[in-house]
């Protein structure tokens, strides 16, 4: 029989993200202010936050002892952005 290997450790990078990682840089900086919001995500903060309270229950993942998941601001953020960049990259390449 095979024996199962052992995973390793996250990286250290991993662990940091919720100190120097992207959303939590940025969030914050853009959350106070509309303009740039607005720019960032195509869309206000009160509608984000009402699609955020809407996907709640769907999209949030629960929490265990061996890692964090991912805020449901964050993946939408995420959704968002790059739904963005690929309707401005396909209305580039027509």
């Amino acid at each position: 029989m095979s024996k199962k290997s052992k995973r390793s450790p996250p990286n250290v990078i991993y662990k940091d993200r919720f100190i120097f990682g992207e959303f939590h840089q940025l969030y914050p900086q853009l959350r106070a202010d509309k303009v740039m919001f607005r720019a960032y995500t195509r869309m206000n903060t009160d509608t984000f936050d009402y699609i955020a309270e809407h996907i709640t229950p769907i999209v949030q993942k629960e929490y265990s002892n061996f890692q964090d998941p991912i805020s449901v601001e964050e993946r939408l953020l995420i959704t968002i952005r790059y739904k963005c960049n690929s309707i401005r990259y396909m209305n580039n390449k027509l």
